[in-house]
């Protein structure tokens, strides 16, 4: 009875992890999702950028269960253990958590060769630690190890297929922002069985080489930390104009554009560093002025007769909305500020508050709705506080949604007024905006033509 109760307990979770998903991201969206095999056992090797959402966004959607690795510490606690056992989640044992215990890796990799005997897949973060930096980290050789050494306990007649993910999160640890889940091609450990029988050794090294290309393909990779912020300006001041190179409007459009915006950096960098570099002045020159002047980017192409019919068209619509945010934002108040707080208190590290908001969130919610609704029970019956209760998630999310707009939107005003009345300091910040435009447009085209003419 253990197995088919294990069963219904992970497709519990997983719908309970779709639906949080939903709520917590904007745009959730998966490419190249058709790539995954449906006749073989399957092992997925994603980067680790967010905690503990990454596995749920590898496994949440699959079609079968996924059994994944991770740290023996969260398996510290009985409960937590007994949860995570029932999940299939496997614990491996690193030399910085449980030195003493590294032994108990052999049980490990011995579980994980019958997940995959048995047709299943296995989930692993090969860069073996979560991480914000701006580039995947050197690959661990567990996933080549566990993936061959499967092959090889069935005479290579597995079938086992490594599927690269890249987890990207366009703004890691925003509520309701967006993340976009890359699929590569499958690479099938039975073509490394002639290296394997000859050298085990190296033919993990060479699998563990073109897993890591597979990922850095599906990823975002800087050197620094500043080129990543560099780079995010310019798509977000100038992302009308980029749109021209990627027109979608889709998570996955922006993100091309990303990949695509950081190749042509590099590219230009190798190519002719002292452009990128006095270009990359002039850029945080125009952004030194915007913040100085208090103007928001976009109103620079904004004339006075756009933002008179922006305005009769928005204004209505915000009138006609703001009761309903008003209640979603009195009766949700309390439950999303305290996500916020606790992560601000605890001063999380970039890659965990994404993570611990959503769990945080898991608890204030439903407390503070259970609380809530049975006060309106309390005080005016039954059937008035099952409506109440029904109009809390939904007006929730447009509260958020319409008062994030209502920030923008006011900024946005306040700043194209004040740069209607300063002609002088317009002409001269339209200037240096026509300036970069057309710089990044030559290095756009440059990009672009080199493509096309590459083999």
């Amino acid at each position: 009875m253990a197995r088919p109760r294990s069963r219904l307990l992970y497709r519990l979770a997983t719908f309970l992890v779709r639906v949080l998903l939903a709520i917590f991201f904007r745009r959730l969206e998966q490419d190249g999702v058709e790539k995954v095999p449906v006749d073989s056992p399957v092992l997925f090797a994603a980067n680790h950028p967010n905690e503990l959402l990454d596995p749920f966004l590898v496994g949440c959607f699959y079609r079968g269960k996924v059994n994944f690795l991770a740290k023996s510490t969260l398996f510290a606690f009985p409960p937590v253990a007994w949860l995570l056992r029932a999940l299939g989640v496997i614990p491996v044992y690193r030399q910085r958590d449980a030195s003493s215990e590294m032994s108990k890796n052999e049980e490990t990799f011995r579980e994980c060769f019958l997940v995959l005997e048995r047709g299943e897949a296995l989930g692993i973060f090969p860069e073996g630690t979560t991480h914000a930096g701006p580039s995947l980290l050197p690959l661990k050789t567990g996933a080549a190890r566990i993936a061959l050494g499967a092959e090889a306990r069935n005479q290579f007649a597995l079938g086992v297929r490594i599927v690269p993910v890249g987890l990207n999160f366009l703004e890691r640890d925003v509520f309701r922002s967006d993340a976009v889940a890359l699929y590569g091609e499958a690479i099938d450990a039975q073509a490394y069985r002639e290296r394997y029988e000859a050298d085990p050794q190296q033919a993990v090294r060479d699998l563990t080489a073109d897993i890591e290309r597979g990922l850095r393909s599906l990823t975002v990779n800087l050197k620094e930390k500043e080129e990543e912020l560099l780079l995010e300006k310019v798509k977000d001041i100038f992302k009308h104009e980029l749109k021209d190179y990627v027109p979608g409007k889709s998570a996955s459009d922006e993100l091309m554009m990303t990949r695509h915006i950081t190749a042509a950096y590099y590219r230009m960098l190798e190519r002719d560093p002292e452009r990128v570099r006095t270009l990359s002045r002039r850029i945080w020159g125009y952004l030194r002025l915007l913040r100085e002047a208090r103007i928001r980017p976009h109103v620079q192409d904004m004339t006075a007769w756009s933002a008179c019919r922006y305005l009769t068209r928005v204004v209505p619509l915000g009138v006609l909305g703001l009761p309903v945010a008003l209640h979603g934002a009195f009766h949700n108040w309390l439950a999303y500020r305290i996500p916020g707080l606790y992560t601000d208190w605890t001063q999380l590290a970039e890659e965990e508050i994404a993570t611990f908001k959503l769990a945080v969130g898991m608890i204030t919610f439903p407390l503070l709705y259970a609380l809530q609704t049975a006060a309106v029970w309390y005080a005016f019956g039954g059937p008035i506080a099952t409506l109440y209760l029904a109009t809390l998630p939904a007006t929730g999310l447009f509260a958020l949604g319409y008062f994030e707009y209502a920030r923008v939107f006011m900024l946005g005003m306040r700043s194209f007024f004040a740069f209607l009345t300063d002609f002088d300091f317009s002409r001269r910040l339209g200037a240096l905006r026509h300036e970069i435009r057309g710089e990044l447009a030559a290095i756009a085209d440059d990009y672009l033509a080199d493509s096309a003419d590459a083999p």
